[in-house]
């Protein structure tokens, strides 16, 4: 790339110098190009719009229109979407007037990307198939699977995964028919995230796999910074903390070795998250700071946003409710001036949750409401049925059960209409609850029985199977049950069950002798029952880490546990467990005679 500049920057030099305007114009789009390759979007918009102007100037119509569709791309990746769409507006009005048919595909390809990326889905559709159909006249394979991989990104964003799947197959197939394995890894790659997004866990890890195996094989950097990326996510879904840190860091050693600032941004901004994961805030914090200062700097509106949220979220989970609010609205402007519905609904659920956490819930339903029009406007049934399971919990926590009732089975409706069978027992199960306090015995027997079907997709029969594997010694296979179940409840909102299966999995790990896994998992649950203020969960969970902390050595760490444990203990009314009597009387004995006594006592019961 830095040879493809310096050619590009002799070459406009001597057009400059010898009055060939066309061909220095010529040289300044190549330049722009190179700039965009190396993510140094001020260079090469300047460059672009420095050639649009002389060929404008000159009235060479397309490379007018070429220069037009470099500015395009620029803005699209800077979040610019009016001006991206003007740019690529411009030039297939140009493309389309000279009979150019692959730059008129190409500029409704860009188009797409622009729509796209304003969840403007109807629009990217007809964009998209509209290039598709020109670039299969022409026979132009490339553009094709271009336009192929746009349409199934788009309709990836509305959660139409078997479209989106077909789609990106029928692209990989033509990348690989015509030898082109760069397209080919990419396809895989967005493949990767259509499973990622449905939960196949196997599935985008072993596309994730071949795209990087592919893009090592080619010496592809970025490429394999991005496979290894989306493998990050993969792993950070099923809670594979480590695996995924691992993946990220790696991935942004790549970025930072090529100078690839805004890849290192979305790698910083996967590790701060997996850091939060394990409740390791200063490094989760630092992280989420260093992608949003990226951001920042690169002018990336989006990103900015998303590291916003994520810090937010962050915050939350410390109890730190001024700072995630400010987050949150900082995020909330940003999402609102690039008119991004999608992050506008996710930051205004986020709003709802900080309230609810608060028992505001006038301030939660009303966010929660606004979530629902921009998830509409973005047709994204998913998240607008998890919103509405969030106010039926809402309602039913203040034993208002026919407006409970009523979000619920809108909730559910959504869920029966996408044939997500996880949605629709959840669902199902809120109804049944709300029935059984009104004594609608009934009804609740009706919505069970519709929910039978989807049952077996539950976090909660996930995390009954997780307890009959362990009480077979299936550890394993009970591992990855209440990880599952975790991962659901996490999902949903519901921080009282995920902390519950936290607590399951600390108890795995210590008979495991995990200890370091298991300390994590108490940590994590005590916080999350914190959160909520259920001081029996927090309780509980300092039982737990109070003995990890003691088969870890850690004795004073262990006696701040168990003091703590007991002063909750005391405040809510109830004796000491016996747990945390054995660890108090245990730690006594350590300090009158601290050798010999190290192990006494303590069993991993």
């Amino acid at each position: 790339i830095q040879e493809a500049e310096k050619a590009f920057n002799a070459a406009r030099e001597i057009h400059t110098r010898i009055g060939n305007d066309c061909g220095a114009a010529n040289s300044l789009v190549g330049l722009g190009n190179t700039y965009w390759a190396q993510s140094r979007f001020e260079e090469a918009e300047e460059a672009f719009n420095a050639a649009h102007e002389i060929h404008a100037r000159i009235g060479n119509d397309r490379g007018s229109a070429n220069a037009l569709d470099g500015l395009g791309r620029i803005y699209c990746a800077k979040s610019r979407n009016q001006d991206a769409e003007n740019a690529f507006n411009a030039a297939h009005e140009i493309h389309t007037r000279i009979g150019h048919d692959m730059g008129c595909a190409n500029a409704l390809n860009g188009l797409g990307e622009t729509y796209r990326a304003q969840s403007r889905n109807q629009d990217a559709e007809n964009a998209f198939n509209a290039a598709h159909e020109i670039h299969t006249r022409i026979g132009n394979d490339t553009g094709s699977a271009i336009a192929l991989d746009g349409l199934a990104k788009t309709y990836r964003a509305q959660s139409k995964h078997q479209e989106a799947e077909k789609a990106f197959n029928t692209a990989n197939e033509i990348y690989t028919r015509i030898g082109d394995e760069r397209g080919s890894a990419n396809a895989l790659q967005n493949l990767g995230r259509t499973y990622r997004a449905q939960s196949k866990s196997h599935e985008a890890e072993k596309v994730f796999n071949a795209a990087h195996e592919i893009y090592t094989r080619i010496g592809n950097d970025r490429g394999a910074a991005n496979a290894l990326d989306g493998l990050g996510e993969t792993y950070r879904a099923q809670s594979k903390n480590h695996e995924a840190e691992k993946a990220f860091n790696t991935a942004n050693e790549i970025y930072a070795r090529i100078g690839d600032e805004r890849g290192s941004a979305n790698a910083l901004l996967g590790l701060g998250i997996t850091y939060g994961a394990q409740s390791r805030n200063q490094e989760a914090e630092k992280a989420l700071n260093a992608a949003h200062e990226s951001y920042t700097r690169l002018g990336h509106h989006l990103g900015c946003a998303n590291a916003l949220l994520c810090l937010g979220n962050l915050y939350r989970s410390q109890s730190k409710r001024q700072e995630a609010q400010e987050a949150f609205n900082h995020a909330r402007d940003i999402y609102s001036l690039i008119g991004d519905d999608l992050g506008a609904g996710n930051v205004l659920r986020a709003l709802g949750t900080l309230y609810a956490d608060q028992h505001n819930y006038n301030e939660s339903e009303l966010f929660y409401r606004q979530a629902l029009a921009p998830y509409a406007r973005a047709n994204d049934s998913h998240s607008s049925a998890k919103t509405l399971l969030a106010l039926g919990n809402l309602f039913y926590t203040q034993h208002n059960y026919l407006e409970a009732e009523e979000a619920a089975t809108e909730a559910l409706a959504i869920w029966t209409s996408i044939a997500d069978d996880e949605g629709q027992a959840l669902a199902s199960l809120l109804l049944s609850k709300i029935f059984t306090s009104q004594s609608e015995h009934n009804g609740e027997m009706d919505v069970l029985i519709r929910a039978e079907a989807a049952f077996s997709q539950t976090a909660y029969h996930t995390s009954r199977l997780g307890d009959i594997q362990f009480e077979q010694c299936n550890y394993a296979v009970a591992e990855e049950s209440y990880r599952r179940a975790q991962s659901i409840f996490h999902d949903i909102g519901d921080s009282h069950s995920e902390a519950t299966e936290l607590r399951r999995l600390g108890r795995l790990y210590v008979l495991q002798d995990r200890y370091a896994e298991a300390e994590e998992c108490y940590v994590q649950a005590r916080l999350l029952f914190a959160i909520i203020l259920d001081e029996e969960g927090e309780a509980q969970a300092l039982d737990g880490l109070m003995g990890v902390l003691v088969f870890r050595r850690k004795f004073g760490d262990a006696k701040v546990a168990c003091m703590e444990a007991r002063t909750i203990y005391t405040r809510i009314g109830r004796p000491m467990s016996g747990m945390c009597a054995k660890i108090w009387k245990l730690l006594q004995d350590i300090e009158k005679h601290p050798i010999g006594l190290l192990s006494a006592g303590l069993s991993k019961s």
